[in-house]
């Protein structure tokens, strides 16, 4: 099953390989996406992204049927199975995961590392007010505030790097805006698949690979992609299938940090690791930054982090008054 009593139960140890293991994989994730779009010049965020997706249904096959025989470690997988009731219940949301994987690369091909999460930063703000506008849930000050923080954040952030990659910044906006949606869709749709999060990735990445090909064929990538003389190069496959499993491996990472640590302490664990991300970028790539640059990314983690501490400590009063 997944859940599991979280942090108290966990040791430390166990919750300090689990948060190092995710930090590990999601910085290495975007580095090697970074170089795949950059490096072996191929800009085709969507044809990746693709390829990325049947490498994870390909894995979570080994997994669910020899993993399960031979690996009592990798269990909690599940068997490998199709069921159209449940592919049906769970396409609305594959839309959203496309959308979100897929503006994550495309912003990630337009910007550098350095500004990446700050192009992606108005999540806060778009969890906000969906749960202001669908859910009619009143936001804290506090929350508000935290929010507006990221948002001035964006503003300077972006101000800098408009003028030179206005489509990153579009992109960025839209991936916050399918980050936002997706983790409410993944709430309804988790019952759907028995509240098995491996489940979900099943039904997702085998949904989402006949589901992009139209996307990579309206984006001309196809074509372009095809011909690409880094198709002839074994070091770019090599690349190529390492990100692919690294992108099944945060999936597998994610999870394992959501249920052996406390949602503050996972919530916490990404931002931190979004300012190591940032100041990796700057020090090891020799991003450039303006000094409006640096102020943003700093405003955007701060106000990011301060929002997961409001929102923890709003859960925690609720669950104590839910305990009286």
């Amino acid at each position: 099953g997944t859940g599991g009593a979280p942090s108290s139960s966990s040791s430390s140890a166990t919750i300090f390989a689990v948060v190092a293991f995710y930090w590990t994989v999601s910085i290495s994730l975007v580095f090697l996406n970074k170089a795949l779009l950059s490096l072996f010049d191929f800009p085709y965020p969507i044809t990746v992204t693709w390829f990325q997706m049947g490498v994870a249904v390909v894995c979570l096959y080994v997994l669910g049927t020899v993993g399960r025989a031979h690996v009592p470690a990798v269990r909690f997988v599940p068997p490998f199975e199709i069921s159209v009731a449940r592919a049906r219940q769970v396409a609305p949301l594959t839309v959203c995961f496309v959308g979100m994987v897929a503006a994550s690369n495309l912003t990630l091909n337009y910007v550098e590392i350095a500004f990446y999460q700050v192009a992606r930063s108005l999540t806060i703000v778009f969890t906000m007010l969906i749960g202001l506008f669908v859910f009619r849930k009143q936001p804290s000050a506090q929350a508000v505030c935290a929010a507006l923080c990221v948002a001035v954040g964006f503003g300077l952030g972006s101000y800098f790097e408009m003028s030179l990659k206005p489509l990153g910044v579009v992109f960025g906006v839209a991936g916050s805006m399918f980050v936002a949606s997706y983790s409410i869709m993944v709430k309804k749709t988790l019952p759907a698949v028995g509240d098995d999060q491996f489940r979900l990735l099943l039904y997702n990445s085998l949904l989402a690979v006949p589901l992009m090909v139209p996307v990579i064929y309206a984006s001309g990538e196809w074509h372009a992609a095809a011909n690409s003389p880094a198709l002839r190069s074994p070091l770019f496959w090599l690349v190529m299938t390492v990100t692919a499993l690294f992108g099944f491996l945060i999936s597998i990472a994610y999870f394992m940090q959501i249920k052996y640590t406390s949602p503050l302490t996972s919530t916490i664990s990404g931002t931190a690791k979004a300012a190591a991300q940032t100041v990796i970028a700057v020090f090891v790539l020799g991003t450039d930054m303006s000094a409006l640059g640096a102020a943003g990314v700093v405003l955007v983690l701060f106000g990011s982090t301060w929002y997961s501490f409001v929102r923890f400590w709003e859960m925690d009063a609720a669950k104590q008054k839910a305990a009286r």
